[in-house]
């Protein structure tokens, strides 16, 4: 067996790169993940929420209430609770929880022309699911005035009955 030689100190040379240091084992017990950025969890490894309507829709209404669909989508894997609400009332959404199993859902939402404080009026629908994904739908809503068809009729009615009196006073009838 050798021995090792006394070191003498070198010449001074150019200073060669050096190399990182490895990082420190673990302690006792802990696994080698950094905690919560796993490379291993991915979008398909846990619910991701997709809604497959436009993020606007516009609609022009009578005075009945009528009815749109927003698809929502789980475009992951695993369970997506989550709840759907509008900021207006004349929305009313069905239903209000999303099914956290399904992969795809619809949500009926039922616009109620009368009750909306103007002519023209904007409501969101919001889609927020548990774990904290967020999207919205904007609903852009025009009520159809009712006074041009009115007045048409009442100008229809007003001239038969100037036709009706102005026959009855020349003796002829229509």
């Amino acid at each position: 067996a050798s021995t090792p030689a006394a070191s003498t100190p070198a010449a001074p040379s150019t200073p060669t790169p050096s190399t990182p240091a490895a990082p420190p084992p673990p302690p006792e017990g802990i696994a080698r993940k950094t905690l919560g950025l796993s490379p291993k969890r991915t979008s398909g490894s846990r619910p991701v929420l997709g809604v497959a309507s436009p993020e606007l829709v516009q609609v022009k209404a009578g005075t009945k209430p009528l009815t749109h669909k927003i698809v929502i989508k789980n475009t992951g894997a695993g369970r997506m609770p989550g709840r759907v609400s509008s900021d207006h009332k004349w929305l009313e959404l069905s239903p209000s929880r999303l099914d956290p199993e399904a992969a795809e859902q619809a949500i009926e939402v039922t616009i109620y022309p009368g009750r909306m404080p103007r002519r023209q009026a904007a409501a969101a629908v919001s889609i927020v699911t548990d774990h904290g994904q967020r999207r919205a739908v904007t609903f852009r809503v025009e009520r159809r005035s009712l006074l041009l068809p009115t007045l048409g009729v009442v100008a229809f009615l007003l001239a038969a009955l100037l036709v009706y009196e102005l026959s009855t006073q020349l003796g002829t009838t229509p």
